[in-house]
C-alpha cells in the first residue's frame, strides 16, 4: 500500500509526504519468513527563481513478524536524508546535484534462499550509504534532451551475491550451491550516465550509456567487485496510437 499528499504551501514552495508499507511472506521450502517494511518519507520543493531546492528525508522500519527457527530477527529502523539542487543558467541548460544517503535491506530471498542456484544468509546487515551527485541536462532542440550525469558513494555493509570457486571444476560441479550472498565491509562507487531523448509527435525514442567503477576493500586493498557489468547501453523506441 503507498499514499502520497501534496501541499502547495506558497506560490514558490511545495510539499510532498508519503508512506508505503509492504508485508511479505517468503517459504523456502522447509520454513516461513514474515516481514512488515513500513517507510514515511517527506520532500519539500522551494523555488528561488531559477534555482529550486530540494530537501528531503525518508524513514524506514522492519518489523519481522516470524523468522525462520535458528535465526536471530530484530527490529530495524533508519533515517535518510537528502538534499539537492537544480539550477536554470540558460532556459535550455541546466545543472543538478545532490547529497543524500542510503538504506537498502536485504531480501528474504537473500537471507533465505536454499536453492542450488543461490544459497541465502541470515546473517546479511542492511546496505547503507553515503553520495553525492552532478548532473547536466541541455534542451538543443525542442525535440530533443540530452543529459549527463555521474553520483560516487560510499557504501557499508554492501550485499553482494559471489560465485562459488567450487561449483564447476574442469566441467564438473563439485557442489550443489552455486552463488553466496554476503556483506562487503566497504566499497566505492562511481556511476556515470549519458541520456539521449526525441520526441517526434507520436514518436519516442531514447538511448543511454553507463558506466560503472565499483570497488571493494580486501585484506586491506581496494580490488573490482566480481558479477558487476562496467558497461551497459540501453535504448527504446515507442509509438503512441493515436486515440
Amino acid at each position: 500500500m503507498e499514499a502520497m499528499y501534496l501541499n502547495d504551501l506558497t506560490a514558490n514552495q511545495q510539499l510532498m509526504v508519503g508512506l508505503n508499507n509492504l508485508y511479505t511472506i517468503y517459504n523456502n521450502g522447509t520454513d516461513q519468513y514474515s516481514s512488515l517494511q513500513f517507510a514515511l518519507f517527506a520532500q519539500d520543493i522551494i523555488d528561488f527563481g531559477p534555482v529550486q531546492l530540494i530537501p528531503g528525508t525518508r524513514f524506514t522500519l522492519l518489523a519481522p513478524v516470524k523468522g525462520i527457527d535458528g535465526s536471530k530477527e530484530e527490529v530495524k529502523w533508519n533515517i535518510s536524508p537528502k538534499l539537492s539542487l537544480k539550477w536554470d543558467i540558460l532556459s535550455n541548460l541546466a545543472l543538478r546535484m545532490g547529497v543524500g544517503s542510503g538504506y537498502r535491506l536485504p531480501t528474504s530471498s537473500q537471507k533465505y534462499s536454499t536453492s542450488t542456484k543461490a544459497y541465502g544468509n541470515p546473517h546479511l546487515k542492511p546496505e547503507t550509504s553515503w553520495s553525492g551527485s552532478l548532473g547536466l541536462e541541455w534542451l538543443p532542440l525542442q525535440a530533443l534532451s540530452l543529459s549527463a550525469d555521474s553520483t560516487a558513494a560510499y557504501l557499508k555493509d554492501m550485499i553482494v551475491r559471489t560465485q562459488n570457486p567450487d561449483w564447476n571444476v574442469q566441467g564438473k560441479p563439485t557442489s550443489h550451491i552455486m552463488r553466496f550472498y554476503e556483506n562487503v565491509n566497504e566499497a566505492v562507487s562511481v556511476n556515470t550516465s549519458i541520456h539521449a531523448k526525441l520526441l517526434l509527435g507520436d514518436w519516442r525514442a531514447s538511448l543511454t550509456y553507463t558506466n560503472l567503477f565499483i570497488r571493494q576493500t580486501e585484506e586491506g586493498k581496494w580490488i573490482e567487485i566480481n558479477g558487476k557489468s562496467p558497461h551497459q547501453v540501453m535504448t527504446s523506441v515507442s509509438y503512441t496510437i493515436p486515440g
